[in-house]
């Protein structure tokens, strides 16, 4: 079920013109009761004197590792270009995401839907995401998208936290209660 669904306006001046079109933002409520991630690049045009296409979608402050997520396009729907590789980023960056389109994404097409399917049960608008183009180095402004929240540790985990420190704080009071006697 879609809970969000935003489009959002960009420019990427470059390459001796200006590449525009629209992000569509999308939450996902999977059945599992997990949030899906997803992105489409459409409506794109260039004006100037040399084009240029999109290179790399990519997305950072995830709000949790992209490692082991299930990232993929869907070809069911709008769209003409998918990304051929999702490349995670090395630790510590490893909530930033590339999604790199190989025969690039040129102005006049669109995108599929592109996504990464999460294990998360919140989200807010805290991620970004800029884009490559095909010259170097042509990098985008940075924009917002939806992205998972850090997860809050279940009342059991407080539970088993608290009682540790408590463990601690009782045992380091038994070793200061000793008392030191001189005769």
């Amino acid at each position: 079920m879609v809970v969000e669904d935003v489009d959002q306006a960009f420019t990427f001046v470059a390459g001796g013109g200006t590449y525009s079109g629209f992000v569509q933002n999308r939450v996902v409520l999977a059945v599992d009761g997990t949030y899906d991630f997803l992105w489409r690049i459409h409506d794109t045009s260039f004006s100037g004197v040399q084009p240029f296409d999109i290179r790399a979608f990519r997305i950072g402050l995830f709000g949790a590792s992209v490692v082991g997520l299930n990232a993929n396009y869907l070809t069911d729907g709008l769209g003409e270009v998918g990304p051929d590789a999702a490349r995670v980023l090395a630790e510590p960056r490893q909530n930033y995401v590339n999604f790199l389109f190989g025969s690039n994404l040129s102005a006049g097409q669109d995108s599929y839907f592109f996504f990464l399917d999460t294990t998360a049960t919140s989200y807010g608008f805290t991620g970004i995401y800029d884009f490559v183009g095909s010259g170097s180095p042509d990098i985008s402004g940075v924009y917002s998208t939806f992205a998972p929240l850090a997860s809050v540790p279940e009342p059991a985990t407080w539970g088993m936290f608290l009682a540790g420190f408590g463990m601690l704080g009782g045992t380091m009071r038994r070793r200061m209660r000793r008392t030191v006697r001189f005769a």
